[in-house]
């Protein structure tokens, strides 16, 4: 499994927001803004909507991906491949991370409640 260097895991790790970028079918492609979490040298993020989402869709048809983090030095993208994480320890891990990460109240209770537990990707460099 490729990991990250760790100036990079820390960016991610400290960022609120990204914007990922997926490609469409049609090789169209499109941003959306989403939050990620950390746990270790492994980077999570998840679809609110699971698989219903689009961006969701896009990236486990087509898992290369580019993450824009949105903080406060945007210098740089990331290129990324989405990897399936549905097993119970890295849906947990996720879990935990996005409770350390974003203050307590509904929308931390969608992201770690299904659908959203059973939309969870690892992002490892492309």
């Amino acid at each position: 499994m490729a990991t990250f260097a760790s100036d990079v895991i820390d960016r991610l790790r400290d960022v609120r927001e990204i914007e990922i970028e997926t490609t469409r079918e049609a090789g169209e492609k499109r941003r959306t803004t989403i939050w990620i979490a950390v746990d270790g040298e492994d980077v999570f993020v998840r679809s609110e909507y699971g698989d219903n989402g689009w961006w969701y869709r896009d990236i486990t048809n087509r898992p290369d991906a580019v993450v824009h983090p949105r903080d406060i030095d945007p210098a740089g993208s990331i290129a990324v491949r989405a990897i399936p994480a549905g097993d119970g320890d890295s849906v947990e891990r996720c879990s935990a991370a996005i409770k350390r990460k974003y203050p307590p109240g509904s929308s931390v209770d969608v992201m770690t409640s299904p659908p959203a537990t059973e939309a969870t990707l690892r992002l490892e460099p492309a």
